[in-house]
């Protein structure tokens, strides 16, 4: 009922889903030149403090690309970010030479590269100030560590045949053409499927393709096993001393140990310590700034007592936003294995690593900034509404162009080059170079055209820097969107300011404004006393129709996307 007379508890559901969900419709996307970061990866940032750390600071390589994005973001806070490197010279720094790394996906899926035992996270020459410090011992710890000289010491095992009629399992074995060294073999369908070092021993033939000489236990019944094929490399090593305690030693507590995860197992010894730092002061501007710390296990198996993994190849992955792990070190027992039996040796010393190598390659292509387009092509699973091309050539813009008539669900935006319109000194020769790069352009009303360049502060460098004004026009948008609604126009006086505008490149009079608004260009224009404005809202759609208004395919989009959630 409706209603009580007397007192008591009513109850009343309400059906709410055919209420319109709220949608974004101002999440920004663009592609830019970056010193550092992740390259062909879409990366979230919601502020110029995340950009910075990311994809550092601008510099004259790529100010005017790194700007358009960070100006997006003085309007919202929602911006995803693809960088685009030349990928024939751009490397990451690393422990021999540069190498070519550029994300979390290649890198997973990549095979071993010889890069020494680390690489900086992300191409560029910023991965050259760091150094990498590595405590695996505690006589390291303490400045005890020493270690003699050993004649024919196993550094690697491997097999190119795994033979067959073996047992299945895991079996601890001793190589018997030295004394003392071993491995560990898995079998699995009676032929071996890996071959692990444990200790290296001594007294075997020096080289790189010695015989690797066990004895692997025949299966019980039938064939006896036979037909593995393997090697081992096998050098001198020189007797190392450590002098002093390690240079890293106030940062840790005690010297590195035993898990409670190895010391469970019968291991031994598999802690080690690990110090990221800026050796040269590029990254912090301060020499020798320790960025990052790891506590971290030599076997791949070992837990903490929380869980996590603590193989310092995994942790490095997850936890580091410096470097990764690329090679084990030539030590013994070798690195990498599970722990149960294992006892590592308490007496290897210190070591550190200068990363090097390390280049930005030349500024990107347009086909290298098309590679990052593309990771905006599938509407499906990249939510974006905003595609800003920054500064680019016309093949650029028309691959702009085509991302948004592809999606159907953008509006992206461009400004003409950079020479059209700086340092030119007649305006009517900047109307006449704006029309013409926009007019090559194809038809669309998916894409909006601006008609030039802004001079503003670079704060990280104190100089001026000539920046496009496509990010400042999707950032109107994306403003309009938060303090209106998506069907109002983003120009004008109330919503059309351009923020951080010292002055323009082009600053086009009446007669010009009508010419660039017929050729789908919409002004940008410093009046006095009312500063930078957005002064049209054309889409770049050449025939009329209700679409070649800004906000009339801004509310179209919302409407669809509603739709679709519906």
């Amino acid at each position: 009922m409706a209603f009580q007379v007397s007192p008591g508890v009513l109850v009343q559901e309400l059906d709410l889903t055919t209420i319109i969900p709220n949608v974004s419709t101002s999440i920004g996307g663009i592609v830019i030149a970056a010193n550092k970061g992740p390259a062909d990866d879409i990366v979230e940032v919601s502020s110029e403090k995340q950009l910075v750390d990311y994809f550092g600071k601008p510099s004259d390589f790529n100010a005017s690309s790194w700007y358009t994005a960070a100006n997006f973001l003085k309007y919202s806070g929602a911006l995803k970010v693809v960088r685009a490197i030349d990928e024939q010279l751009a490397l990451n720094a690393s422990g021999t030479a540069g190498v070519l790394i550029k994300n979390d996906n290649i890198w997973e899926n990549a095979t071993p590269i010889a890069a020494g035992e680390f690489a900086a996270k992300t191409p560029g020459v910023w991965g050259n100030s760091l150094k990498v410090d590595v405590c695996p011992s505690a006589g390291a710890f303490d400045g005890t560590a020493a270690t003699a000289a050993i004649s024919g010491q196993i550094q690697s095992v491997a097999f190119s045949v795994g033979g067959s009629g073996y047992d299945n399992g895991t079996h601890d074995l001793t190589v018997t053409s030295g004394t003392s060294g071993s491995v560990r073999v898995v079998v699995a369908g009676n032929t071996v499927t890996s071959v692990t070092l444990l200790v290296g021993g001594s007294g075997y033939t020096v080289g790189t393709t010695t015989s690797l000489t066990i004895t692997i236990p025949p299966a019980l019944t039938g064939t006896p096993g036979t037909g593995f094929v393997g090697t081992m490399v096998v050098e001198n090593v020189a007797a190392v001393a450590q002098s002093s305690a390690w240079v890293h030693e106030g940062l840790f507590d005690i010297a590195p140990g035993t898990s409670d995860y190895a010391s469970d197992r019968g291991g031994a010894n598999d802690e080690m310590y690990i110090v990221v730092s800026d050796e040269d002061g590029d990254i912090t501007g301060v020499a020798g700034t320790v960025l990052e710390t790891f506590i971290v296990s030599k076997a791949t198996d070992v837990k903490s007592v929380t869980g996590e993994g603590m193989f310092y190849k995994d942790k490095l992955f997850r936890s580091s936003q410096y470097i990764y792990f690329m090679d084990f070190p030539t030590i013994t027992p070798a690195f990498g294995g599970a722990i149960k039996g294992v006892t590592y040796n308490t007496n290897h010393v210190a070591y550190s690593l200068s990363l090097s190598g390390g280049a930005d390659g030349i500024y990107p292509t347009s086909g290298d900034f098309k590679e990052g387009l593309d990771l905006f092509n599938d509407a499906d699973t990249v939510d974006v509404n905003l595609v800003m091309a920054g500064p680019g050539d016309q093949v650029h813009s028309q691959n702009i162009i085509n991302l948004c008539n592809s999606r159907k669900d953008c509006l992206g935006f461009i400004s003409p080059e950079m020479t059209d319109v700086v340092g030119v000194a007649s305006s009517d020769t900047q109307t006449t170079n704006v029309k013409g790069y926009f007019d090559v352009l194809s038809s669309t009303s998916y894409v909006v055209f601006d008609s030039g360049w802004k001079y503003q502060y670079d704060t990280y460098n104190d100089v001026y820097r000539w920046v496009p004004l496509n990010g400042d026009l999707a950032g109107a948008c994306a403003q309009t969107d938060d303090v209106a609604d998506p069907w109002f126009s983003p120009a004008g006086m109330s919503r059309g300011n351009i923020k951080s505008v010292v002055k323009l490149a082009y600053n086009p009079k009446k007669n010009e404004r009508d010419t660039l608004y017929k050729a789908r260009i919409n002004p940008v224009v410093t009046f006095p006393g009312m500063g930078t404005l957005l002064w049209g809202d054309k889409t770049a759609q050449a025939k009329a129709s209700a679409f070649d208004r800004m906000y009339l395919r801004k509310l179209s989009l919302l409407h669809q996307e509603h739709n679709c959630l519906n």
